[in-house]
């Protein structure tokens, strides 16, 4: 395990490559204990910085609970929050640096004002459907209403 994991790289790959040691062992009749399995897993993942919070979670399962089964499925959600949530300078435009030069400035300028305006008409669009809901919905309550006394005038 030697090989070096990133968040990149997909928890699933991580995954396949322990499970391809645990068989590996098997293969050669020195099988490894689950948690020695678990205690590989955790120094992989801690290797790259970012699960600490994480393995404290990890950590306060009970010992029962800190299995090799438990921790796919435990990583697998916390690897899937890491990179939805985690922006990377490149994501927005950058290279190796976040320094810039003024030309940059002037696009990321323009790409902001861009996303305001669209978040804008985005806002009125909602703004005019709500309004037009309570109209509808406000119709909708006295036809029903009237609709009520017919049945009833109806009944009788």
């Amino acid at each position: 395990m030697k090989t070096p994991w990133t968040l990149q790289d997909g928890w699933l790959i991580l995954q396949k490559r322990i499970n391809n040691c645990i068989i590996y062992t098997l293969f050669v009749q020195h099988g490894i204990s689950d948690k020695y399995v678990v205690d590989m897993a955790i120094q992989v993942i801690l290797k790259i910085g970012i699960f600490a919070l994480e393995y404290g979670e990890w950590h306060a399962k009970p010992d029962n609970q800190r299995i090799w089964s438990t921790l796919k499925v435990f990583m697998k959600e916390k690897w899937k929050l890491k990179t939805i949530t985690s922006n990377a300078a490149g994501q927005f435009g950058f290279g190796i640096s976040t320094t810039t030069d003024g030309d940059n400035n002037k696009k990321i300028d323009e790409t902001y004002a861009n996303s305001m305006a669209n978040f804008s008409a985005g806002h009125a669009n909602t703004t005019s459907t709500i309004s037009w809901l309570k109209s509808t919905n406000a119709q909708q309550a006295t036809t029903t209403t009237q609709q009520q006394q017919q049945l009833m005038m109806m009944q009788q």
